[in-house]
């Protein structure tokens, strides 16, 4: 679900049938610096299932856009970003 890409397929972006990668950053406000933690998210579990229901429930609507943008939350699978 990238914002380059306006025609999603689930079945061109979703492995059903590997887990995902969850990273949150983080930032001190007193320090600047950042962490990361990082989760697997395993098949079927019930955070896995919301993310996948969550694709699948917003197919549209997606529009293409030049910018990167600098997230606090990556969900990734494979070559999923």
């Amino acid at each position: 679900m990238t914002s380059c890409q306006a025609d999603l397929d689930i079945e061109n972006i979703i492995d059903l049938n590997s887990s995902f990668i969850l990273k949150i950053q983080e930032t001190d406000p007193e320090t600047g610096l950042s962490t990361s933690q990082t989760e697997v998210i395993e098949v079927n579990s019930e955070k896995w299932r919301k993310l996948v229901a969550f694709a699948k429930n917003n197919m549209d609507g997606w529009q293409t856009s030049p910018a990167s943008y600098v997230g606090d939350v990556y969900v990734g699978q494979g070559n999923l970003d």
